[in-house]
């Protein structure tokens, strides 16, 4: 009888262990018929790369041509800026001529006119 009330002892615990196990997976289950349909399928995801790799090429296209268009702006600018620099250094050459003439003129005639 001992033997007997040993079994139904552990019966009992493999039951419990049962019952809580079966509890589990139902759980998971749920989990996983409402998250299923959700996923996406590898079919799914082929897509979306597809798509993600044209969106890429035509950013980085649209990229190069902006930066032509940077590029050519600023080469542009930079004649602009660089014929700016050109007349300025000419034109205070050209006053730095005229200020000097004066001032030898000035003197010549300070040295002239005077005792």
């Amino acid at each position: 009888m001992a033997d007997t009330d040993d079994i139904l002892k552990r019966l009992g615990a493999v039951e419990a262990t049962v019952s809580d196990v079966r509890a589990r997976v139902e759980g998971v289950q749920a989990t996983l018929q409402s998250t299923l349909p959700h996923l996406a399928t590898k079919a799914d995801l082929g897509k979306l790369e597809t798509a993600m790799e044209r969106s890429l090429s035509r950013l980085e296209t649209a990229t190069e041509k902006s930066l032509g268009k940077l590029e050519t702006a600023m080469a542009k600018a930079q004649g602009a800026n660089e014929a700016t620099i050109r007349r300025l250094v000419m034109w205070y050459v050209g006053t730095q001529f005229a200020v000097v003439t004066i001032i030898v003129t000035l003197v010549v005639t300070l040295v002239k006119y005077l005792p």
